[in-house]
């Protein structure tokens, strides 16, 4: 009756995109993190792939322990683990505050294909990133200034500025 859970705050780069450790930039490295779950309620191996989140963590310890957990914002994880859903969420987000230089402060709207970053105390130096993982899984071209790209880039902007309006000052 006992489950164990593994997990970090964020991945680290090591040398991808020749840095180390973590910063500003939310490369697929830093946002791709580990969740190892183990004990009673799911079958030993199993490997999901879906697009998850922090906030669904609390959910999935309550949903395991038998406890209500109606409201806030995460989602259980047990359909997944139970395999009665093959994704619970379309989009996931993320947000850097940075502690000196505050142009890179940055937000981001992340599908199970894709990664939109926008700078907001740097758009004026153009500064974004769109990375479509199907074609770029390494995110090595950003593509937020090719023009084919720029009515998807549209929609997950407007996706973004709706669920996670940038929020520079936010803690200070």
């Amino acid at each position: 009756n006992t489950v164990v859970m593994f997990t970090s705050d964020h991945g680290e780069l090591v040398g991808d995109h020749g840095l180390i450790r973590k910063g500003p930039m939310p490369y697929r490295q830093l946002l791709n993190i580990p969740l190892i779950i183990s004990g009673a309620g799911h079958d030993k191996g199993q490997v999901i792939p879906a697009l998850t989140s922090h906030l669904d963590l609390m959910p999935t310890i309550l949903d395991l322990a038998g406890v209500d957990h109606a409201g806030g914002d995460g989602l259980s994880l047990m359909p997944l683990i139970r395999g009665e859903a093959a994704a619970l969420r379309e989009f996931a987000y993320g947000e850097y505050h940075p502690r000196t230089v505050r142009n890179q402060y940055n937000h981001s709207i992340i599908t199970a294909h894709e990664r939109l970053t926008l700078y907001p105390q740097a758009e004026a130096e153009g500064w974004g990133e769109y990375f479509d993982h199907r074609d770029d899984p390494g995110e090595h071209h950003n593509r937020y200034h090719d023009p084919a790209c720029q009515n998807r880039i549209n929609a997950l902007r407007q996706q973004l500025q709706d669920d996670l309006p940038a929020a520079p000052r936010a803690g200070n």
